[in-house]
């Protein structure tokens, strides 16, 4: 597995030296944004690297998306449009009342290569799976951290939460990838609420946390099912413990959404500026 690893790293390496090359970039870091920073894995799970760059022509790249063999999916994102993904999306917060925010998105080519509020660079920061290129991380983590609205995230996870408990009332089963992910979406809202930190998003880490033992073995075993299926949706049949945790979860969650406030109001625009400052 070492060697496999190292391989891996350096075969992205490579490739982020091309990038920088082909589009006048400089790559800040790049990590594993997918499954295996999750611990949900299946037969033929692919991986999402997703990678930060600096423009440094006046003809901006917008975007990077390239695809090596079979499973190894690469998406690049403008430094500067991953803080303002974070900086709107807080502003819009502090703004609106709280029965109308809504996530913002710069567009859907971001969302699909990660650009949306936590699954850009909060769903990585701090996690064993990133890999600076350079300084930036080390030197502006703390000031993302600075600017980081956990109630943000909970709504985000909330609008997914909430689509798979409408098929569980209608269907009485969803999907074992909605299962799993929505049981993790959970957990991690959970684990947010109690004061946790982005990177900490392995589903082994939130199950041991949250979880009773009895639900613990009931993930156990459709986790090794799920492992074994080559699709993310052909698997589907009802699971009677998990819709009813779902259901009550997601309206505890919901809930205590309505009672969070911001927390980071006065920071965001110091932190931003801070952030910037690294960059010219």
């Amino acid at each position: 597995m070492d060697g496999l690893e190292n391989a891996l790293i350096d075969e992205v390496n490579s490739r982020m030296n091309f990038y920088e090359y082909k589009y006048n970039v400089k790559i800040l870091f790049w990590a594993l944004r997918s499954s295996v920073n999750l611990g949900i894995v299946r037969r033929n799970s692919d991986l999402d690297i997703m990678f930060a760059y600096k423009n440094l022509n006046p003809f901006v790249c917008s975007g990077i998306h390239d695809i090596l063999g079979h499973g190894l999916d690469l998406w690049g994102i403008d430094i500067e449009d991953i803080i303002k993904t974070i900086s709107v999306n807080n502003q819009i917060l502090y703004e609106a009342k709280d029965s109308t925010y809504s996530l913002w998105t710069i567009s859907q080519q971001h969302v699909r290569g990660g650009c949306n509020y936590y699954f850009g660079i909060y769903s990585v920061l701090g996690t064993e799976y990133m890999y600076p290129t350079t300084s930036f991380i080390a030197d502006t983590s703390e000031y993302f951290m600075m600017m980081f609205e956990k109630k943000i995230v909970i709504k985000q996870m909330l609008i997914l939460i909430g689509k798979v408990v409408n098929e569980i009332k209608i269907y009485e089963q969803v999907s074992l990838y909605d299962y799993i992910y929505t049981m993790w979406r959970i957990l991690l809202c959970h684990n947010l609420i109690d004061g946790g930190i982005p990177g900490e998003n392995n589903i082994e880490f939130l199950k041991g946390r949250y979880l009773s033992e009895e639900l613990l073995n009931v993930m156990d075993k459709y986790q090794f099912i799920y492992k074994e299926t080559y699709s993310k949706t052909s698997t589907c049949f009802p699971i009677p413990k998990l819709n009813n945790f779902i259901t009550d979860e997601y309206y505890k969650i919901k809930q205590i959404d309505r009672l969070l406030l911001p927390e980071k109001k006065k920071e965001t625009l110091f932190a931003e500026r801070i952030i910037k400052t690294y960059l010219e």
